[in-house]
């Protein structure tokens, strides 16, 4: 007699949760004041959860109640003293369809002359980044900034990356100055493919915006995409109220930089006019040096798109701040004919 044996094999299926990717998109920024960095960096869900946009928010809220997102900071490599929790995060507000979430810091009393090496954390931890402070006293080192702008995600792109990176591993940089238009990622908007351009774009320049302070200027091309949203929220520049960023300044050792927008009203009566007054009265006499940094020199500055002579209006603006108040430097992306 025969026995049979059957072994019933029953496969059980279910959801397997990775943990986000690791950190990305680490860049380092000037704010207020000389002894300050924003540090912010890029989380995204790993791809084979497969998160669907209806469920952005829970996921993160999952995670977030688990882990905390840090920057763990200290002046020798690998000997991290302090460290700083998440200042906020913001993430769905640039889309709806990118599932990726955006941490700011806000690394304080940071003591002059000296190399801080850190790493982002959240789940997983970045690898080790630098930046410099700059020593007080304006006659103990000169200060190189690189100017870019119009970059985007080309070929080219990314040969001027690799170029400015060396220089930077190098310390030969720094200080980066973007004057507008940075990732072209203008189309589809309010689509996930634009978003993924930012975020490719976010990568390329990691290099360079981890390890030296990324100041950018808003162009028409960040005008295009999602009404600067994604401007607004992955950039973290000094901010005020009133600007949101769009136009602001800082100081570097004894230079006076001033970021405008070439994408909202320069007219006499201006918010825009009125704030750039008021900062260079204030700044007048405080610095030895004064950059000014524009995407474009063209009609949208004065409101509308068809005024015949703005570009009349706009050489005598600039001849206007050149006289009064000794503009040494004038920063210009778009390829427009100008000449002070």
């Amino acid at each position: 007699m025969f026995k049979v044996v059957i072994f019933l094999i029953f496969a059980f299926s279910c959801e397997v949760s990775a943990s986000p990717l690791p950190p990305e998109q680490i860049r380092v920024s000037l704010l207020d004041l000389w002894d300050e960095r924003g540090i912010s960096f890029v989380s995204r869900p790993d791809p084979r959860d497969n998160v669907l946009p209806d469920t952005y928010q829970l996921y993160w809220q999952n995670w977030l109640q688990s882990y905390a997102p840090t920057v763990q900071y200290g002046i020798e490599s690998g000997n991290y003293e302090w460290n700083e929790t998440v200042l906020s995060y913001n993430g769905i507000a640039i889309s709806e369809f990118w599932p990726g979430m955006i941490f700011r810091f806000k690394l304080s009393n940071l003591q002059p002359g000296k190399t801080y090496y850190y790493t982002v954390n959240f789940i997983k931890s970045s690898d080790e980044f630098t930046f410099h402070t700059l020593e007080q006293d304006p006659d103990y080192e000169s200060v190189t900034i690189a100017v870019v702008g119009d970059w985007g995600t080309s070929s080219d792109a990314y040969k001027t990356t690799s170029k400015i990176e060396k220089r930077v591993n190098d310390g030969e940089i720094d200080l980066l100055l973007h004057a507008g238009d940075t990732s072209y990622a203008c189309c589809d908007t309010g689509t996930a493919s634009n978003q993924t351009i930012n975020d490719i774009y976010g990568n390329m320049i990691q290099p360079i915006s981890a390890n030296v302070p990324y100041m950018v200027t808003v162009g028409n091309h960040e005008a295009k995409e999602n009404f600067f949203i994604p401007y607004m929220t992955r950039w973290y520049l000094p901010y005020i109220e009133a600007t949101r960023s769009f136009w602001y300044s800082f100081n570097y050792r004894d230079i006076h930089i001033i970021a405008l927008s070439s994408e909202s009203d320069l007219s006499r009566d201006s918010i825009q006019m009125g704030w750039l007054q008021s900062d260079l009265e204030h700044n007048q006499n405080a610095t030895g040096q004064l950059f000014l940094s524009i995407d474009r020199l063209t009609a949208p500055m004065l409101v509308t798109e068809v005024i015949s002579n703005s570009e009349k209006i706009l050489q005598i603006f600039f001849m206007f701040l050149k006289w009064i108040w000794s503009l040494q430097v004038t920063i210009i992306a778009m390829n427009e004919p100008f000449q002070l």
